[in-house]
């Protein structure tokens, strides 16, 4: 997209129109994963291993928490960066 507003690439309104009815799905998939986020977040008590914690749960834990890190890096570089330039490429387009 971003080499077709270069004129590298020549793209049609057409496939812009569909990028953007997909970014909509990602933006509220994206909604949900943060609410399963939170959700995780509530069940392991933010990650935190109390001392009566299991083998199991001492691995496991600050795996999530990691993954939840990463999680939201992903996030906000899809909902603040990539979208927010694909939508100004597609507009570009039409």
């Amino acid at each position: 997209m971003e080499k077709n507003g270069e004129g590298e690439f020549p793209f049609s309104a057409p496939h812009f129109d569909r990028v953007r009815t997909s970014l909509v799905h990602l933006l509220r998939d994206h909604g949900r994963e943060g609410t399963w986020l939170q959700n995780l977040r509530s069940v392991t008590n933010n990650y935190q291993v109390s001392f009566k914690a299991s083998y199991w749960e001492r691995m496991i834990h600050p795996q999530l928490a990691a993954f939840d890190r990463d999680m939201k890096v992903h996030l906000h570089l899809e909902n603040n960066i990539l979208f927010p330039k694909a939508l100004e490429a597609a507009e570009k387009a039409l």
